[in-house]
């Protein structure tokens, strides 16, 4: 079974607590997002038995090891968000019926659906969304910046993801997200942050989550000099509506106060 365990502490459903505690083996991953170590203690005390993490290789090039042993077990695997978000899980699943394995899916709150929600704006307005990745010295790409601007030529909005690194729990900050999107803007010659308010959401899902909106010269000039945030989400707007400025509106501040 595959168990989405949502966006903060507690939000697995009470249904999927109630199954995890008939299975033989449970995992949990956390290479797609976070997991705080509380929540896997907490799920550790109700089910009564220990819950092993596993790695992404453990889920793509060694799946058939966890299948094989789902053909004679029951084996949930515990997945941050939404379990049918990432395309990993579809493989596995897919791994899983080829050899005669039932699947059972419990879903739960995924950034997709909440930053949306949170954000004011329309989900149909919403175009294709993309990750801004981790850059290294010989390896800078930006086709996440062709994205949004085919979705802001369109008058699409965009949902732009950060890079997460499991291995040291790191992610893309604001600063380091808004420099990569400035240049690449410049890189490609697109027109499309000059006078454009965007949206920086922290934490969504959390009691600590926060939002403004501001320009990106505004936001690199304060927030981006902050103390880290949390997990951060940047929504850019493409054409909005009446009722969706009015909606957002209360997220617009004087970030230099």
């Amino acid at each position: 079974m595959l168990v989405g365990l949502g966006l903060d502490y507690g939000d697995i459903s009470l249904r999927a607590l109630k199954s995890i505690k008939n299975t033989d083996f449970i995992y949990f991953e956390k290479y797609t997002s976070t997991i705080s170590d509380k929540y896997i203690q907490f799920l550790k005390d109700e089910v009564g038995h220990d819950i092993v993490q596993i790695n992404r290789s453990d889920l793509e090039e060694k799946s058939s090891a966890l299948v094989k042993k789902a053909v004679n077990s029951i084996v949930a695997l515990l997945v941050p968000g939404d379990p049918l978000v990432a395309t990993t899980h579809h493989i596995l699943i897919e791994s899983a019926y080829k050899a005669g394995v039932a699947v059972e899916v419990y879903h739960s709150s995924s950034i997709l659906s909440a930053a949306i929600g949170e954000s004011g704006l329309d989900i149909y307005k919403f175009g294709p969304t993309t990750t801004i990745p981790f850059w290294k010295d010989n390896y800078k790409p930006i086709s996440f910046i062709d994205t949004i601007n085919k979705n802001v030529v369109n008058g699409n909005h965009t949902m732009v993801l950060m890079d997460y690194d499991q291995s040291t729990g790191a992610t893309v900050q604001l600063s380091e997200a808004i420099e990569r999107l400035l240049f690449s803007e410049k890189e490609r010659g697109y027109k499309i942050f000059n006078e454009r308010r965007i949206m920086a959401m922290f934490d969504i899902g959390k009691p600590t989550c926060s939002i403004t909106m501001a320009s990106t010269a505004e936001l690199l000039d304060v927030y981006a000099k902050a103390v880290k945030r949390g997990m951060l989400t940047i929504i850019v707007p493409g054409k909005m509506s009446f009722a969706e400025e009015e909606l957002s509106s209360r997220f617009l501040q004087d970030v230099r106060k």
